[in-house]
């Protein structure tokens, strides 16, 4: 092959030598975990909005939405005998509906 047309193919054969780093680049997204004991969701101003938890004693897991000031306002459990719950709760934190 000559100069001429291997320099016209250059471009291509950079291309195919690159394919197979790009194919894996392209394959089954890495599956990655995060643990913790408690998650924590921020609003803008920094305060908290969401926890996610598990109880330290039972270990059972829990989902509370937070007002502006911070107080629970609904939140969903496992119970006793992993039985699920729906609290609605006022801003005094007390149960209103369940």
């Amino acid at each position: 092959m000559n100069r001429s047309r291997l320099s016209a193919h250059f471009p291509l054969l950079i291309a195919l030598v690159s394919l197979p780093p790009l194919a894996a680049c392209r394959g089954e997204p890495e599956i990655r975990t995060v643990e913790a004991d408690r998650f924590v969701l921020r609003g803008s101003d920094g305060a908290e909005r969401l926890l996610i938890e598990s109880d330290a004693a039972s270990g059972s897991p829990s989902l509370a939405l937070l007002d502006a000031e911070g107080k629970k306002r609904a939140v969903l459990l496992l119970a006793g005998r992993d039985l699920p719950r729906l609290a609605l709760l006022d801003d005094g934190e007390k149960e209103r509906a369940a």
